[in-house]
């Protein structure tokens, strides 16, 4: 057994994520167990192996996000947001690591 955080663990568990649903994620795609929200923001926790979209007033998608086996918040992908300065590009991706999001992945 390996214990969280090690590298072995990280790269078990990423190597399990992407027999689940790696394809979704890699093309930025809902997987088949997909939902929206009108919500403020999105949860950290979820459905396992699903993908959930929060959606603008115009009905747009703002941030799609993906659980993972445990229902864990995995990887979001934002379509736009206002972050002050405009100095961010579109879309954009963020991991989450031990229930924290990560930086942006740009």
């Amino acid at each position: 057994m390996y214990k969280a955080g090690t590298w072995a663990y990280d790269w078990a568990y990423d190597k399990y994520i992407s027999y689940s649903i790696s394809d979704a994620v890699e093309k930025g795609e809902p997987t088949d167990n997909h939902t929206t929200s009108e919500e403020r923001s999105l949860p950290r926790e979820g459905d396992p192996n699903s993908s959930v979209d929060l959606l603008n007033p115009d009905g747009s998608v703002k941030q799609r996000r993906y659980y993972d086996k445990d229902g864990n918040a995995y990887e979001d992908i934002d379509y736009n947001h206002d972050n002050g300065d405009g100095s961010h590009t579109f879309p954009h991706r963020h991991k989450w690591k031990n229930g924290k999001r990560q930086k942006t992945e740009e």
